[in-house]
């Protein structure tokens, strides 16, 4: 592992000092043709200077002609007749030398550049006229290389058969690659100005190196245990955040992501400890959208809200099925996960309280609906008869959420409605699943209006077409509440029993609406 470190660190040397000396050359390349250039428009601007010039004293001369007394008037005259000759000869050489020379010249400078760019030379072209000097280029460039390859692949043999003969222990191996990855964050500290985008990427890998040496150390190792091995990754996952800040890079962001998620797996031993496991995905999604918040960086968001549910989802479904579920405390995390990432998705939009991307609609909504789906899972087990309180509470969350934000930020509308028709879809819910009987008839009677009042409100149609389908509903439990009771044979009041109070609450509903 070391010697694959060392020669791909040599590599990456020789990569760049490579690629540097290209970039140094095609600039000489580019400072010789704008030089160049240079020199041409120079050699151009100074004709029409000195052209200007000349005529300047020409044109300052008209005014200047002395006027004559009565007995000179011969005198003026023959100035008169010379004065228009010489205007005329002055405006035709002005023309001739605008029309004749200015011109060609110009089209001399602008043609000169075009003709350089379009023949295309051939490789051995391009390298004598950056090396002219054959001798000095193998004696000074390529021996060089070379020797340098020669000295890597020299020092990688030694360190592998080092390693086998174990004259290198293991601690100065994992000291190896922890100065591999140092060496690697210090050449792309230094390329970082100029090479932004290729630093990060050196930077990446110098983060994967430092996480891969600490894995190792662990598992194969055993140079320290769990504790000191976990802490060790969270600091290295901590100055990856760290750096993609000082970056201002979005992959090195995601990278810390990545390898924070990655950490819990990279040093398990099998014995599943769920409360420091959630509790340290709690701290990173802290740490992690605090960053994203603050630069904006809503890719990060999106997958920290993946890994969290994938996570999760994975150890719950393993943990219910198992002999002793964790009920409580699946529970207890799961609504942390759905708290943080609801607050997440609302917070990144109240600073600039501009409108809700779909994907941020989509997280609003998919949160809501997975943290019911694990809640009903748990307590379907757990506490049964709490399944529609449980619901009904969901309901109640999403409505205090449309209402806090909504008065206090003036957040999007679509946020708002969409909060609303969470809300009313779990009331509707919350029915069925908690009552029995009439009951649910009568919430769903009741529900139809409402669902109708805010449609005129809002004017959104929308509200109006759940209003139908909650009707549909309805009535379809009404007549399962004729059948259950009117088929058991019990002895009811003419008027005053439940199922005609019913019945009448329904068809008023429908009359009020229709």
């Amino acid at each position: 592992m070391e010697v694959f470190l060392l020669v791909v660190l040599f590599g990456f040397l020789i990569y760049i000092i490579n690629n540097l000396k290209s970039r140094f050359d095609g600039l000489e390349d580019d400072i010789k043709r704008l030089s160049k250039k240079i020199d041409l428009l120079k050699a151009v601007e100074k004709p029409s200077e000195n052209f200007a010039v000349k005529n300047i004293p020409i044109i300052k001369e008209e005014p200047t002609i002395p006027k004559s007394e009565a007995p000179i008037a011969s005198s003026v005259e023959t100035v008169k007749e010379k004065i228009p000759e010489i205007k005329t000869e002055y405006v035709d050489f002005s023309i001739e030398t605008k029309e004749t020379k200015a011109t060609p010249l110009a089209e001399k400078v602008i043609s000169k550049p075009v003709e350089s760019k379009n023949p295309q030379k051939s490789f051995w072209e391009n390298f004598k006229e950056q090396n002219p000097d054959l001798e000095k280029f193998i004696g000074e460039n390529l021996i060089n290389k070379i020797g340098v390859l020669i000295l890597v692949l020299g020092i990688s043999y030694f360190v592998k058969y080092a390693i086998d003969k174990d004259w290198i222990n293991e601690p100065a191996r994992v000291g190896i690659g922890v100065l591999c990855g140092v060496l690697v964050m210090g050449i792309a500290h230094k390329l970082r100005k100029n090479y932004a985008a290729f630093s990060s990427v050196i930077v990446a890998g110098a983060i994967a190196i430092f996480y891969f040496t600490i894995g190792i150390a662990f598992h194969d190792y055993h140079l320290f245990n769990q504790t000191i091995a976990f802490s060790i990754m969270v600091v290295i996952t901590a100055f990856s955040a760290l750096v993609s800040l000082s970056y201002n890079r979005i992959e090195l962001a995601v990278l810390s992501l990545i390898g924070g998620f990655a950490v819990p797996f990279m040093v398990s031993t099998g014995e599943g400890n769920y409360v420091v496991l959630f509790s340290y995905i709690i701290i990173l999604n802290i740490g992690i959208l605090a960053i994203a918040y603050y630069k904006k960086w809503n890719l990060v968001n999106v997958l920290a809200y993946v890994f969290t549910i994938l996570l999760y989802g994975g150890w719950l479904v393993k943990d219910i099925t198992s002999e002793k579920p964790h009920y409580v405390g699946a529970f207890a995390f799961g609504f942390a996960f759905y708290f943080i990432f609801i607050l997440m998705n609302i917070i990144n939009n109240i600073r600039s309280k501009g409108e809700f991307s779909k994907t941020q609609l989509t997280i609003l909504a998919s949160n809501t609906f997975l943290f019911y789906a694990a809640g009903m899972s748990i307590l379907a087990n757990y506490h049964p008869e709490y399944r529609g309180l449980f619901t009904a509470a969901i309901a109640l969350l999403n409505l205090m959420y449309a209402t806090f934000l909504y008065k206090k930020f003036g957040l999007d509308k679509k946020a708002v409605y969409l909060l609303i028709g969470l809300t009313l879809t779990f009331i509707t819910l919350a029915v069925p699943i908690q009552f029995e009987g009439n009951y649910i008839t009568l919430f769903w009677a009741a529900e139809a209006v409402l669902l109708l009042w805010l449609s005129q409100k809002s004017k959104i149609s929308s509200y109006r077409f759940g209003s139908v389908i909650v009707h549909a509903l309805m009535i379809i439990s009404l007549i399962m509440d004729w059948n259950l009771f009117y088929n058991k044979g019990l002895t009811l009041n003419i008027i005053i029993n439940p199922i005609f109070i019913t019945g009448v609450f329904a068809f008023s509903s429908l009359f009020g609406i229709y």
